[in-house]
């Protein structure tokens, strides 16, 4: 398994819920950053999540670790 070589760098960041499945949330991201597919049992809630309940998470850069 190869390690990351960059230091994590976690920002801020916020979205919508746009869609719900038996197994999946959909999170359309603030500022034309796209969709974040995630299974229902990563998301923490009080309540049961709905559409269009706000979210925010913190997330950082992906980095490819199979380079050739």
């Amino acid at each position: 398994m190869k390690k990351i070589v960059y230091a994590p760098n976690e920002q801020y960041y916020e979205g919508v819920i746009t869609d719900i499945t038996d197994m999946a949330i959909t999170i359309e991201m603030d500022g034309r950053l796209g969709r974040l597919a995630l299974a229902r049992r990563m998301v923490i809630t009080e309540n049961q999540p709905k559409i269009g309940d706000k979210v925010g998470f913190m997330l950082s850069y992906p980095e490819v670790l199979n380079n050739e």
